[in-house]
């Protein structure tokens, strides 16, 4: 789901991923300015924010999931890590019906359940470098920047800033993202991780649709042209 946020000029972008056509491993988003409000001498702006991985999938075919945002509540308290996990079980059982899974896989969906209990957040995350192409066109007014960062330790590590304008939707993809590393290994699968997770996370007819593809993207670890 989209959320919009208000962040103000004096904010440091040094948070963000440097230029529009690359994006690192860390788990991406895309912020987009749609608005300015002169408050004082202060200038805010008012922004949108999405998961790469599922504002890729929208603007391409546009058949994604939506969820509430977690705006206004303790987004890492039990009820929220009961609604991640509930969101990857669905998701898997779904997934399940129309393709087969390997064990891979079916444990990347289990990590990633365990992972949401170990979100921390952070006023700055470590920037990665190692890149993948981005392939929407993002306008003039949007940009990426990272959210999420997987510590040795197991950490995911939030950037601050962003972390509650997440959705629990978002959270949940952001998540099966990283634990999906494992599986998608090569540095030339970047694209192809994000789009078999935002698959997951499409409409039902979308998947039958393109079981083949998805099923070969599974296989060969390489990006395909879905059909909408």
């Amino acid at each position: 789901m989209i959320k919009v946020f208000i962040l103000t000029a004096l904010f440091p972008l040094g948070v963000f991923a440097q230029g529009s056509t690359t994006v690192g491993d860390g788990g991406n988003g895309v912020v987009c300015k749609t608005s300015g409000i002169e408050q004082g001498q202060a200038q805010h702006y008012r922004y949108t924010l999405q998961l790469l991985d599922l504002y890729e999938a929208r603007n391409v075919h546009g058949h994604i999931f939506h969820d509430k945002p977690i705006i206004g509540r303790d987004w890492m308290s039990t009820e929220t890590t009961s609604r991640v996990c509930g969101i990857l079980y669905r998701a898997r059982l779904r997934l399940q019906n129309v393709m087969p899974l390997n064990s891979k896989v079916i444990q990347a969906f289990k990590q990633a359940c365990e992972l949401s209990s170990r979100v921390r957040i952070r006023v700055e995350i470590p920037q990665t470098h190692d890149y993948g192409r981005v392939v929407v066109d993002l306008p003039k007014s949007c940009r990426l920047v990272q959210l999420g960062f997987r510590q040795p330790s197991g950490e995911i590590w939030i950037a601050r800033n962003e972390s509650e304008y997440l959705s629990h939707i978002d959270l949940a993809a952001l998540l099966l993202h990283e634990s999906l590393h494992p599986v998608f290994a090569r540095k030339s699968d970047k694209l192809a991780l994000r789009q078999f997770v935002a698959f997951n996370f499409s409409t039902r007819g979308f998947q039958k649709r393109n079981l083949d593809l998805a099923t070969a993207l599974l296989e060969h670890r390489q990006p395909v042209t879905f059909r909408k």
